[in-house]
C-alpha cells in the first residue's frame, strides 16, 4: 500500500512523501508499513539491516462545506406560532466525521432578529410577523467549520401570505 507514495533517501536514510496524500481520497488505507532496509554494500550481507515503519494517515480539515441547496425558500402566512420550524439548512464536507460538523448562523435579513437558526440547521419563528408591514426576508446563512475561513453561505427566501386580520370597517358612521 505504500508503494509509491514513499522514498528513502540512499545517503541519509530520510524518509519522505513523493505525492500528496488526501486522507478522504485513499479510504480505508490509513496505515502504511514501510520496510527500510540498511545494506552495508561489502560482499557479505551479514551487516545488512531492516526496520519496519508505521505512518498513520490522519485527517485534515481541508474541504470546506457545501450547502444541499444554494438558495432555499419557503412560503408562510402571517400568523404562525412564535416557535414554528420553517424550514431547515443542511450542510456538509468531504472531510472525516471528526471535521464534519459545523455551526450554522444568519448573517443577513434578519431584520429585528425575526427569525433563528437552530445548531441543527432549522430556521424558527422568533418574533411575530405582519404582512402589511413586511411581505418577505432575504436571509443568508453561513455553515461555520473550525474557522471562518471554513465557511460557506447560502440564501434564504421567506415570503409571508397574508391572512384577513384586519377588521372591516367604514369610514363613515353616517352614509346618505
Amino acid at each position: 500500500a505504500a508503494l509509491g507514495y514513499f522514498e528513502v533517501n540512499d545517503t541519509a536514510g530520510s524518509l519522505r512523501l513523493t505525492q500528496s496524500v488526501d486522507f478522504e481520497a485513499i479510504p480505508p488505507i490509513h496505515d502504511f508499513n514501510v520496510t527500510i532496509i540498511a545494506a552495508d554494500n561489502g560482499l557479505s550481507r551479514i551487516q545488512d539491516s531492516s526496520v519496519v515503519v508505521r505512518l498513520r494517515l490522519s485527517d485534515g480539515n481541508d474541504n470546506l462545506p457545501m450547502f444541499n441547496q444554494s438558495v432555499y425558500s419557503a412560503k408562510i402566512c402571517e400568523h404562525i406560532a412564535i416557535g414554528t420550524r420553517i424550514l431547515r439548512v443542511f450542510a456538509a464536507d468531504d472531510d472525516s466525521s471528526l471535521f464534519n460538523t459545523f455551526n450554522y448562523g444568519l448573517l443577513d435579513g434578519n431584520i429585528r432578529e425575526t427569525f433563528n437558526l437552530m445548531a441543527n440547521g432549522w430556521l424558527v419563528l422568533r418574533h411575530r410577523l405582519d404582512r402589511e408591514a413586511r411581505d418577505g426576508y432575504d436571509l443568508v446563512v453561513r455553515a461555520q467549520g473550525s474557522s471562518i475561513a471554513d465557511s460557506t453561505t447560502a440564501n434564504i427566501t421567506v415570503v409571508v401570505d397574508d391572512t384577513n386580520d384586519v377588521t372591516p370597517g367604514f369610514d363613515s358612521s353616517v352614509y346618505l
